[in-house]
Formats: C-alpha cells, structure tokens, sequence
C-alpha cells in the first residue's frame, strides 16, 4: 500500500528501525526535524537516514534546484543539535556521494538494552 511519508502511524514501538533512503533533502528544515522526530518516536531502536552529502558539490545543487529540493536548508540541518534533541545517540557516516545518519535509542528500548538488561 502506497502511504504519505508524512502520514504514517508514530505510536511508539510500530517499527523497529525506520529507514528514510534519499528522502530526507526533500523536504524544507522544520518538516526535516518533525519528520525525524516523528520517526524517532515510532522507531523502536532507532532511524537510519541515507542520503547526499552535506559538503558542497555543483553539480549535485544544479540537479536538485532543477528538482525543487530543499538540498540547501538540508547541508545546513545541525543533526547532532536534532538528535541532542531528540534524546538519540547520533553516528555520522560519510563515505563519496553518500552519508548515512544513525539515529540510535538510548535505554530499554534501543541498543543499549541488552548490555543493562544483562
């Protein structure tokens, strides 16, 4: 079934990981932040965002203006500042033309679960 991204049900623990691929540049910084919020309260370990770098590349800004991204406000998203906020543990990975973002639950519900419930 085809959903809205942005209406999807958040009650907490509907999925284990929520994965958002190339998605994320998409949208203007505050429906960035509530969408990653929203994602973090229905994750019950945690969200994975993949998406472009936040460094400056021409060609890249030439493609997604044509598109009508919002990829400028998105270099400029502080993620760790979000996933401060979010209560999260933030893993940045970069790698040539990708980044992945990992937003990981702390305590009973995340990763860290197993290492105190032990």
């Amino acid at each position: 079934e085809l959903q809205n991204v942005l209406e999807f049900d958040d009650d907490p623990g509907t999925a284990d990981r929520i994965i958002l691929s190339f998605a994320l540049h998409l949208f203007p910084a505050g429906q960035e932040l509530e969408l990653l919020k929203r994602c973090a309260r229905a994750a019950g370990k945690g969200v994975i965002v993949i998406d472009h770098p936040t460094g400056w590349h021409p060609f890249l800004a030439l493609v997604e203006a044509a598109e009508g991204s919002w990829y400028g406000e998105y270099r400029r998203v502080d993620f760790a500042a979000a996933a401060a906020g979010l209560g999260v543990r933030l893993k940045d990975h970069r790698a040539p033309g990708i980044r992945v973002l990992e937003f990981e639950k702390l305590g009973p519900t995340g990763p860290d679960s197993a290492a105190s419930a032990g």
